[in-house]
């Protein structure tokens, strides 16, 4: 293991692209129910009645050659409440005296005849590093590569002034199956004709008296 856990927790906000009406709901959404599964599936061990979710950091220590060797690994928890394990570059589990404070563990190796790296895996007191570390990006990264999550994304068209009105939006989604919305200012869900492709969808307003911007909502 190289760092930290993979891991990771909604940092409580809707991926972009959304009208801020969508954005505000569905970030709370989000935060509950994404939060809420990472939450129970690592807290819990897969079956357990785990309490908190906790971060695993590993570290590179080195007890070098010598008498009663010890080698302070310092890694700012801020408790004691963490858990320790050590093993060499053979991945055998090595199990040596040590004590700990908030932010500090000490390995007390004796005498040692060659200078030997291990690494050290701790786990605990950090839960918070879990929740912020997911992004926006992550939430879409997962919505898009899923089959199972929708990918929505908004976008502005203007229908000006005019006789048999046609607006294209070029969306670039290079898929053909995926629901279109189109609201207005106020709110409402306007009905019209529209056509589709994998990549455009053209929206034809008819006779057009005053210019009005619409939003257009896309759930792929």
């Amino acid at each position: 293991m190289s760092g930290k856990s993979s891991y990771t927790r909604t940092s409580g906000k809707a991926p972009a692209g959304f009208t801020p009406a969508v954005q505000e709901e569905l970030t709370v959404e989000i935060t509950a129910d994404v939060t809420a599964d990472v939450i129970a599936a690592i807290g819990s061990g897969g079956g357990g009645s785990g309490t908190s979710v906790s971060e695993v950091t590993a570290h590179s220590i080195t007890a070098a050659a010598g008498t009663d060797v010890f080698t302070t690994l310092t890694h700012n928890l801020g408790t004691t409440n963490y858990l320790i394990q050590l093993f060499d570059s053979s991945g055998n589990n090595i199990i040596v005296p040590f004590t700990r404070t908030a932010n500090n563990t000490v390995f007390y190796f004796g005498d040692v005849s060659n200078s030997t790296t291990y690494t050290a895996l701790v786990s605990g007191g950090n839960d918070t590093a879990i929740e912020d570390a997911i992004s926006n990006a992550v939430i879409e990264a997962i919505a898009a590569s899923s089959s199972l999550l929708p990918e929505i994304k908004s976008y502005t068209i203007t229908a000006n002034v005019g006789s048999n009105v046609f607006e294209t939006l070029t969306h670039n989604l290079g898929a053909s199956d995926y629901v279109v919305q189109i609201i207005d200012s106020n709110k409402n869900n306007i009905v019209i004709p529209f056509t589709r492709n994998s990549n455009d969808v053209i929206f034809y307003f008819g006779d057009v008296t005053s210019q009005e911007s619409y939003s257009i909502i896309i759930v792929h």
